[in-house]
């Protein structure tokens, strides 16, 4: 059986009837992927997942009915293999699962879905603009003080660092982006947190 990626329209034709309806969208990935987690500082694969079209709804039952993630569970618990499973789910291409797979229209993206501590963002896909990764936006250059990207209606309030004009050295600390150097040209703001051109280059 071969499963296709849904195309941003049907997306978002899915989507309003969805809101129209009352229901809140589900969200199915096309799984192929190792099953990786740390176990102290050493990172394990405990087996293969896929090629299957997997739902979030549909995880609590993945779980009471697969054998790949039986010892996982046991030494992490449901709720971290969970979200490890969501996150493949995420970063796979969007698929149409049957109905006898997955509750319709249950789902909703939130946080919840990422380790504590980091934030549900969105990643650049030609598949669709579904797909997303956990982000800690307290110190990610790229996505920092919130998400670039949001996925599915999730805010995108953050600030790639390394896009700031005539900056070279740049960190996110707490959220907010620190210039330590910029170009020739430019000098660190007053406030640390921008390049101010100091003259014009032809």
């Amino acid at each position: 059986m071969f499963f296709t990626p849904l195309s941003a329209a049907a997306l978002a034709v899915s989507g309003a009837l969805a809101s129209t309806i009352g229901f809140k969208r589900d969200l199915c990935g096309l799984v192929d992927s190792d099953l990786n987690l740390d176990v102290g500082l050493v990172t394990v694969d405990f087996g293969h997942i896929g090629p299957i079209c997997l739902c979030i709804s549909a995880l609590p039952d993945f779980l009471s009915t697969n054998a790949v993630v039986g010892i996982p569970i046991q030494i992490f618990g449901d709720a971290e293999v969970e979200a490890a499973l969501g996150a493949l789910i995420g970063g796979s291409p969007v698929c149409n699962a049957s109905p006898s797979t997955r509750k319709r229209d249950t789902y909703v993206f939130n946080d919840k879905m990422c380790p504590k501590g980091l934030s549900l963002c969105g990643v650049q896909s030609s598949w669709s603009n579904t797909n997303w990764e956990c982000i800690d936006t307290k110190t990610d250059l790229e996505s920092c003080g919130g998400c670039v990207m949001g996925v599915m209606g999730t805010p995108s309030s953050g600030v790639d660092c390394t896009a700031i004009e005539g900056v070279e050295d740049v960190a996110c600390d707490g959220g907010k982006c620190q210039v330590f150097s910029c170009a020739p040209g430019y000098r660190v703001s007053d406030c640390g947190t921008t390049c101010v051109r100091t003259s014009h280059h032809t």
